[in-house]
């Protein structure tokens, strides 16, 4: 979400801004307290105790006013994070504007406010609370907390609660303001274990040869009519004795092993044939995402060039391509897959045929896989343990 978008979801909620007060504790016992001496006061007149109980009010009436008439300037914007992933803490950010001229703020607490049903949040921690000592008038101060979703998918947010108790704590002054947002949650990825990724590089190199590619390498690839800007030790200075045009020699260069992940998932949760001892049907495909996942960021970085081809589900397939910004994308369909949806028998794009690919199926099955053998590897999310690093708690280590 952009600078400008979060600017105007902050402007759209403006109206809807809510204050609320809260008595604590110790509040109710200074009230109660208070009271007391206001009775005793009135029904034995006596200078000190007049004093006292008006020293008492006084300090009540100056904790909701003062602290009320701070919250009312201000303007909060949350800085959404553009990603999060499961089982790691991912930072909430917050801007909070003070549009007083005149009044500071002290003491304040910004919470994400949990109304309603928030899809995704039961799936995740509760988030830290952002404190900011002090916004002085006509300043914006930043405030950052942390949330840990649990699982993937879409965690979505609705309000956001800044509260503050100054100077007493006696009070406690809210101001809700609605500001929707959605955050996608990749799924939870785990180290490889050593030996998988070298199994893969090895299969593509027993067999499935990686492309050649006209490139800077030292191996001969052919030879071509001679272009403004060629180097001078490019030229085929030999073929020049019978030719009257200059001729350039291109050289090959190995491009990156390529790998293709089928993510299978045409057959329906409940569907699935799960041991009755171990993890759900839900819980299988979760891994088998997770499990894809993991080879993603594994093999990328290691030099694969890798690609995503969901079937079963309405997903855009991705192409075999590398970098930082494809992994991301890559990931963010996984995120967004819908175990819910209704499961078809088909899948994305295949890799073009002339292409050297090795191919990984994994499927949320009990099956034992296949590994290796003629381009083609076809894992199970019951062999989750024994390809990724996982320790009890199920994160990666």
């Amino acid at each position: 979400m952009t600078r400008h978008a979060l600017a105007s979801s902050a402007e759209v909620a403006r109206p809807r801004v809510r204050y609320r007060h809260r008595v604590r504790l110790a509040g109710l016992l200074y009230l109660v307290v208070t009271l007391l001496l206001g009775i005793a006061a009135t029904t034995r007149p006596n200078n000190l105790l007049v004093w006292i109980f008006g020293i008492a009010l006084g300090s009540i009436l100056a904790s909701g006013i003062v602290s009320g008439f701070m919250l009312m300037r201000l303007r909060v914007t949350r800085l959404d994070p553009r990603r999060a992933t499961a089982g790691e803490a991912a930072p909430l950010r917050y801007e909070v504007r003070n549009e007083s001229r005149w009044w500071s703020a002290f003491g304040l607490i910004v919470r994400e406010h949990p109304t309603g049903r928030l899809d995704g949040w039961e799936h995740a921690t509760s988030p830290a609370e952002a404190r900011i000592l002090h916004v002085g008038p006509g300043e914006q101060v930043h405030a950052e907390s942390w949330i840990e979703p649990t699982r993937r998918g879409r965690m979505t947010f609705r309000e956001v609660a800044v509260s503050s108790r100054f100077p007493f704590g006696l009070l406690e002054k809210v101001v809700r303001f609605e500001l929707p947002g959605e955050v996608l949650v990749h799924p939870r990825r785990h180290p490889v274990r050593p030996g998988v990724l070298e199994g893969l590089r090895g299969e593509l190199s027993g067999g499935l040869d990686q492309i050649a590619r006209v490139g800077g390498g030292d191996d001969f690839h052919g030879v071509r009519e001679y272009r403004p800007g060629d180097s001078l030790r490019s030229i085929a200075w030999k073929r020049l004795a019978g030719l009257d045009r200059l001729a350039t020699i291109e050289r090959s260069r190995t491009g990156p092993p390529r790998l293709l992940l089928r993510l299978d998932l045409r057959t329906a949760t409940a569907r699935l044939v799960v041991d009755p001892q171990g993890p759900s049907a839900r819980e299988m495909e979760e891994r088998a995402i997770s499990l894809v996942a993991s080879l993603a960021t594994g093999a990328m970085r290691e030099g694969f060039e890798v690609g995503l081809d969901v079937l079963g589900l309405d997903a855009p397939p991705r192409p075999i391509r590398g970098g930082h910004w494809h992994l991301e994308r890559l990931l963010g369909t996984l995120a967004g897959l819908d175990l819910d949806a209704p499961r078809s028998g088909g899948g994305g794009a295949a890799p073009p045929p002339t292409a050297r690919v090795l191919q990984v199926s994994v499927e949320a099955t009990r099956s034992r896989g296949e590994l290796g053998g003629d381009g083609r590897w076809r894992l199970a999310a019951t062999q989750f343990d024994r390809l990724l690093v996982v320790d009890e708690a199920g994160d990666a280590r």
